[in-house]
């Protein structure tokens, strides 16, 4: 799926179900094109309009993330550089399934980003949307 952002940034997120079983760790990734350093920018990743992840001034955060996710969650930073967000979840659950949103922020822009996952019993299925 492909989003058009105000800032004229296309994302790519892959379309395709990821399949998980529950303890498994997952990776979501967001690709900007064209590629933008978001070392700068403010990336808030949501589901239910619940914090699962927090980067702000270069770190991490913690202290506003859902309780189910501190120290279960992992941002590559290496990829903000070349204008991927990556984001690692530890030992998913059943209670993961749901849309995810990333937004960037960097001074007046605010663009969010969409993933879909969907957990089931057996297996979890994650399903990127798209990228605000």
């Amino acid at each position: 799926m492909l989003f058009v952002s105000p800032a004229q940034h296309h994302v790519k997120c892959p379309t395709e179900t990821i399949q998980a079983e529950e303890g498994d760790d997952v990776t979501l990734r967001f690709d900007l094109d064209p590629r933008v350093n978001l070392e700068d920018y403010t990336l808030d990743i949501k589901r239910d309009n619940k914090i699962i992840h927090v980067y702000r001034h270069g770190k991490d955060l913690t202290d506003p993330q859902m309780e189910r996710y501190r120290n279960g969650t992992t941002l590559i930073h290496e990829d903000l550089s070349r204008g991927i967000v990556t984001l690692q979840i530890s030992s998913v659950q059943l209670k993961d399934s749901g849309p995810y949103q990333c937004f960037k922020k960097r001074n007046v822009d605010i663009s969010p980003l969409r993933k879909q996952i969907l957990v089931v019993e057996e297996e979890i299925y994650f399903i990127l949307l798209s990228f605000y």
